[in-house]
């Protein structure tokens, strides 16, 4: 994966979990649903680029905040090191004193935002702010850990500024989204689709079908696709391990140009004309004590 990319970089996006995609995997998303992510990232629809009023509404809203409160917008993007594929861009930060900033602007007023309890407001802004406050700690390693998300959320007549204490939104909603974060996104990886739930989902899953474009298929045919989307499933799977293998082999060799077995080279790994190592293998015959 990219060290860095920008926010509005869509086929960077599309290698992992980003924060603002975190509820659509908990299904608390009403925009978009866990079965219309997994699809977008196993390539099988184009992500729905944005760009209206109410967007640069929002941009707008951002910038004048942290430009009046003198807060620092990072320019990086920040990758969770034991499970790279998750990601976040973040809306501000204050790392000396330990303290993320995750803005929103509605366009319109609601009762919905003004609660007396930061677990009362809506769960898509707080699993935004579970996935970058998980993803930059971990980015960081700081001494001091994350201590606060700020939440705002800049209406008229002024913004409402909500304080989540880190440790209690993780101990609360961390733990199960680590695990469903992981389990959506191998799934993804091995082009598993969770189970359509909504009706959006349904049409996606069951779409109607114009014969007169896609025929019936016969029950060779039937056989002959199964056996390919097989294959293909049994192929990445190969891909996968191959890396693995391959990586660990030319750990053994570092340095030499290869490794041998009773006189016999086994594995090479020579420079070629054009300065690159290439691994190469060679097929290990069996002796008799290996029986």
């Amino acid at each position: 994966m990219t060290n860095n990319f920008a926010v509005d970089d869509q086929k960077a996006r599309l290698q992992g979990i980003g924060g603002s995609e975190a509820s659509a995997v908990m299904g608390d998303n009403p925009y978009l649903s866990a079965y219309e992510l997994a699809r977008i990232k196993m390539g099988l629809d184009e992500p729905e680029v944005v760009d209206n009023d109410f967007v640069h509404w929002g941009n707008d809203m951002e910038f004048f905040y942290l430009k009046k409160h003198k807060i620092r917008k990072p320019s990086r993007t920040y990758f969770y090191k034991d499970a790279n594929y998750l990601f976040c861009h973040l809306d501000g930060l204050n790392a000396k004193e330990g303290i993320l900033y995750e803005i929103k602007a509605p366009t319109f007023q609601s009762p919905k935002y003004v609660v007396d309890n930061w677990r009362d407001l809506p769960k898509h802004y707080l699993w935004q702010c579970v996935h970058n406050g998980l993803v930059w700690n971990n980015a960081t390693n700081k001494i001091d850990p994350l201590k606060t998300i700020q939440l705002v959320i800049v209406i008229a007549p002024k913004p409402l500024v909500y304080e989540i204490p880190f440790y209690d939104l993780v101990q609360e909603m961390g733990v199960q989204y680590f695990d469903r974060v992981n389990a959506f996104w191998m799934d993804c990886v091995y082009d598993k689709l969770p189970p359509p739930e909504t009706k959006r989902d349904m049409k996606l899953a069951y779409p109607s079908v114009n014969v007169a474009e896609y025929p019936e298929a016969s029950s060779e045919d039937v056989i002959n696709v199964k056996i390919l989307t097989d294959l293909k499933g049994k192929k990445k799977k190969l891909e996968s391990s191959i890396e693995l293998y391959s990586n660990l082999v030319r750990g053994s060799i570092k340095n030499f140009n290869g490794l041998s077995l009773d006189g016999e080279i086994i594995a090479s790994n020579k420079d070629t004309k054009s300065g690159n190592r290439l691994l190469k293998t060679f097929e290990i015959k069996e002796t008799a004590d290996e029986f």
